[in-house]
Formats: C-alpha cells, structure tokens, sequence
C-alpha cells in the first residue's frame, strides 16, 4: 500500500459507513442462509446506521454470487455469505472452473452458523432406520435415488460419505434448493433425501415423510428420538453444515474489523440467537483468524472426499 493510501484508509475507516451496505447471498430466497443474511442484516443496520440490504445472486451452487462479491469493489459496501458449499466443497468439486481463490479473494469476517442435516425416506418405503437403509441398498444397489439441494451441496456429500463408508451404491439427483427435492419425496419420485432441518420439519410433522438419522455427531433438540447416522452402525459419520461473512480480500482493515465487531456483537444478541435456533441452526460466533482457519481446514477434508470417492458433477 503506497503512503497516500495508507494515510486515506484510517481516514475512510472513521467515516464508515457513510452509505448502504449490500450482503451478497450466493442463494436462493426464502431458505435458511437468506433469512440468515436477513437477521444479521438488521441488526447490522441498527448498530452501523446505514442500511444493510440483501442482494440474491444464486447459480452455479452458490459460485456465481461468491464470485461477483470476490471481485466487488474492496471497501466495505460489499460484502457477503459464505458456506460449506462455497468455501468447503466446491473448491475440489469444480477445480479450475471455480471462478474465484476460497482463500486469496476473501477476507473472513466472522463464522455465524452451523446447521445439522436429516435423512428422510418416503414412507412408503419399508425402511425405519439407517441399517434398513443400508441393508435395502446393498440388496438394489443403484435402485435408490437420493435428492439433495444440489451438486456441491452438504447433502448432497453426505450422501457420498455415506456411500463410501457403509459400502453402498445410491444415484443422486440434484435440485435446485431443498424444496423441489422434498416434494418430489413426497412424491415417491425419489426414495430419500439428505435436506436441513427447517425445510424438513413441517413435513416430518405432518408424517409425509419419515425421519431415519441426522448427520452430525450428536442428536438434534428438535428430534431427539432420531439416532445420529453415527450411532447406526456408520461410526464418525458427520456433515455439518455452515455459514458466515467475508468481505473482498483487499478490503482495509480497520473496515473489517469494524464488521467483524459488529457481526460477532450481533451473534450474542437474545434475539438473534432465538431466530438462529428457530431455524434449526445453532448461532455461533467465530472471529476472522478461528474463521479462516476452518474454511482452510475444510477445503483440505472436502479434497481429500472428493478425491477419494471420485465426486463428479452430475
């Protein structure tokens, strides 16, 4: 940074913000990362006195959005959501066509969020937990289809982790968000679906479709009858889901810190907290160094899975 930069930035940092912010969600409105950003979104403009506005631009699983706040002008009016699928999967998934650096394009912000995933089957079927599951595809390998939100997807790895690690053969059929999966669940023109526990719950509610295991390492509050898939003979079995902020990598850093403050003093909010647990996730509050040094940590898991199952691009 030259010394006529050096000497502006402190100076643009004191007056910031002097105009709306815009937070990129690299995915679709209505489900859990957009009222996310929404939350967060609110707040920020309480405590930073401009308006934050959420801006949707979904494609590509999550790389069309993630790549225009990478390249967004780098002074704090822009910044955006990051995932498990933007900065922990797709970087092995699509390789040298991801169209931005997970890591040299993006200064994090801080972690918000981490969400656990549950496995439905259509009721139909005659499976009641994981080891029915497991068993029946091993007797019709290829024959189950499982649905996820999409290529890159959390739940559409786990059902690639899953594959591997009981030795079972499903075909994934990839949607365009969790709601066109689960009604085709609903259907029966999908066996079985990997899907977040908002978008799920109404219908495991109402007994359309039915609950066999979730995907982290311990039981959900919110169905605590249901067995981790862990726990049903898949031992170590995890996929966690994931959000957070980060800003264009050259964004000054008194500026980010500003936002780091601000986000991370929003996450202990009542409120904000309340609205994170009444959207099946569980608020966190992890500051810019812990952040990065997930997203370099799941990239190097989500490699090795990628490499190691052969995942390609359905």
């Amino acid at each position: 940074m030259s010394l006529a930069l050096a000497t502006l930035a402190p100076a643009a940092a004191q007056d910031y913000p002097s105009k709306p912010i815009v937070l990129v969600v690299p995915f679709t409105t209505g489900g859990v990362l957009d009222t996310l950003a929404r939350t967060i979104g609110q707040t920020l403009t309480q405590s930073l006195g401009q308006s934050v506005v959420v801006d949707n631009r979904t494609g590509a699983s999550g790389n069309i959005g993630t790549a225009y706040y990478a390249r967004a002008a780098a002074d704090g009016y822009t910044i955006g959501m990051g995932t498990i699928a933007t900065h922990g999967i797709n970087p092995s998934l699509y390789g040298e066509r991801l169209p931005y650096d997970p890591i040299k394009d993006f200064k994090p912000l801080a972690m918000v969020a981490t969400q656990r995933n549950v496995v439905l089957v259509n009721p139909a079927l005659p499976i009641a937990n994981v080891q029915q599951l497991i068993a029946h595809a091993k007797a019709n390998p290829g024959r189950l289809a499982y649905g996820s939100a999409g290529n890159g997807s959390s739940q559409h790895m786990a059902g690639q982790m899953l594959m591997r690690q009981a030795g079972i053969k499903l075909t994934h059929v990839p949607y365009r968000g969790s709601g066109p999966a689960l009604m085709d669940l609903i259907a029966g023109n999908i066996d079985l679906m990997f899907v977040d526990m908002p978008a799920a719950m109404p219908h495991i509610q109402s007994g359309k479709v039915r609950p066999i295991g979730v995907t982290s390492l311990d039981r959900s509050s919110a169905l605590p009858d249901v067995p981790t898939v862990a726990e049903q003979g898949v031992p170590g079995f995890e996929v966690t889901a994931w959000f957070g902020v980060l800003a264009p990598a050259a964004t000054p850093q008194p500026i980010a810190d500003r936002l780091s403050s601000e986000i991370l003093k929003a996450m202990a909010r009542p409120e904000v907290i309340q609205k994170m647990k009444s959207l099946g996730a569980d608020p966190v509050a992890v500051p810019p160094a812990q952040f990065g040094e997930h997203i370099a940590r799941e990239i190097a898991r989500w490699t090795a899975v990628v490499n190691e199952l052969n995942v390609k691009l359905d």
